[in-house]
């Protein structure tokens, strides 16, 4: 029960006896006998009990007890604040009833200490994968101030990225190494963090303590991070490289909205960066100097909205995006946006979108099989809607030239609910929406780099 005891014994010559009982802690936890201090006549000695509860929590006191008659006197000691304390028990103090005093005690020296310790702050890795937590003073497994901290005294949790974002893959930390009182952990993630995930390292109930035996509460301050954003984009080489899914009829809606981000390596006419035979494109313009949109309806007819702006290789990114409505009112509309901004708008008598039964495909033209018209340079950020964009909601996806997520509504973006496919190529060419995975053909790569 840790309530401690002391005894008291005396050199008759030729062996130890002991003087009276056990001297017996007042309760449990006390550690009555954690110092323990006897006067030069060897008639006094002092006790003292570090924790006793008697006036609060963990106050402490302090008993001299008369060895020769066994008498115990208890004085109690409040401190009035964190840090070293002494205790003198000056002679004259105490007599007994033949009028003794008693002697002098040896001074009696504690450290009152009830302060938890604490996290203060932290400190996440680039690619995250560790984060270094510092306590505001050492800590160990056990409350009696000694063992090394393990991964087992720490648990992960994570809020969610949304769509595309990473899990944890473990709750525990995959690593742990220390530098003076800071802790620095391995994390194990699922998937690509996008930036929107918040990561939370708390200490384990009953694992982590100071000196003093202080335990390290599950409730912290200062132990949340926000996970950085890791973004790939899909590498075409001009040659051979194209993705692909196969038919749908979910890509021929009423109305519709493309998108695609795009950095080209060269720029030839008509290479298409989204491309469904005889439906719509986004792609290089058939004059070879603009950035172009088509859309082709039932009656043969197409619309073409080209871009005033004239894209350059080596130019940086460019934020292309084809909206078409086709129903609503006696004409339909074609309109080209070029990095959040109206570049064209061509108009044609209402007729429905054309039919077709083929592949939607990235980086090249894909009619039936045959493969043709191969874009040179990066793509990311694919998506298709099935429904009209308002041009405050493409200057928000635009975002200034950083991409917004397009699977979360933020500002003036409001219809991730429209989205039928939406290709972030975080190393794989699958749709964050579930269906509409794309394939790979030829060799394009996955290259890590952020926009713009």
């Amino acid at each position: 029960s840790n309530a401690g005891h002391v005894r008291i014994y005396e050199w008759g010559g030729s062996s130890w006896s002991q003087l009276g009982s056990d001297i017996d802690g007042e309760a449990a936890g006390d550690y009555s006998g954690f110092s323990v201090s006897m006067d030069s006549d060897g008639d006094r000695v002092a006790i003292g009990a570090t924790t006793n509860d008697g006036t609060g929590s963990d106050a402490g006191h302090v008993r001299v007890h008369d060895v020769t008659h066994q008498e115990v006197y208890t004085a109690t000691f409040t401190p009035s604040a964190e840090g070293a304390t002494t205790i003198d028990v000056a002679s004259s103090t105490f007599n007994d009833g033949a009028g003794n005093d008693n002697s002098a005690a040896d001074q009696y020296n504690w450290t009152y200490d009830s302060t938890v310790p604490t996290i203060t702050g932290n400190s996440l890795a680039s690619d995250n994968s560790t984060i270094a937590v510092t306590f505001s003073e050492a800590v160990y497994n056990t409350s009696g101030g000694s063992g090394s901290l393990e991964v087992a005294d720490f648990v992960f949790s994570m809020s969610s990225g949304g769509i595309g974002g990473a899990t944890l893959a473990s709750t525990t930390p995959t690593s742990i190494s220390v530098s003076s009182n800071t802790y620095t952990l391995g994390i194990s993630l699922s998937g690509t963090a996008n930036g929107s995930e918040t990561l939370t390292v708390s200490p384990v109930d009953d694992s982590i303590y100071d000196a003093a035996g202080n335990e390290a509460s599950t409730s912290q301050s200062n132990n949340t991070a926000t996970l950085n954003g890791t973004n790939y984009i899909l590498d075409f080489d001009g040659t051979n490289d194209i993705a692909y899914v196969a038919n749908s009829s979910d890509f021929e809606p009423d109305n519709f909205t493309v998108q695609a981000w795009i950095n080209l390596d060269a720029f030839e006419s008509e290479d298409y960066f989204v491309y469904r035979h005889k439906t719509w494109f986004i792609g290089f313009s058939r004059s070879g100097t603009k950035i172009e949109g088509g859309v082709r309806d039932d009656d043969g007819d197409w619309l073409y909205p080209i871009s005033t702006t004239t894209p350059s290789a080596g130019g940086g990114w460019y934020h292309v995006a084809l909206v078409f409505n086709g129903t609503g009112s006696s004409t339909e509309y074609a309109y080209l946006y070029i990095n959040g901004s109206l570049e064209d708008t061509e108009s044609n008598s209402n007729h429905d979108l054309n039919s077709q039964s083929n592949y939607v495909s990235v980086g090249a033209k894909n009619n039936s099989g045959s493969v043709s018209n191969y874009f040179d340079g990066q793509v990311d950020e694919v998506a298709f809607w099935n429904e009209v964009l308002t041009a405050s909601e493409v200057t928000a996806l635009y975002n200034s030239g950083t991409p917004l997520d397009a699977g979360s509504n933020s500002g003036n973006y409001t219809s991730s609910s429209g989205l039928v496919a939406y290709y972030k190529f975080q190393q794989n060419a699958n749709t964050e929406t579930g269906s509409h995975n794309l394939t790979t053909s030829g060799s394009p790569t996955y290259s890590q780099t952020s926009i713009p």
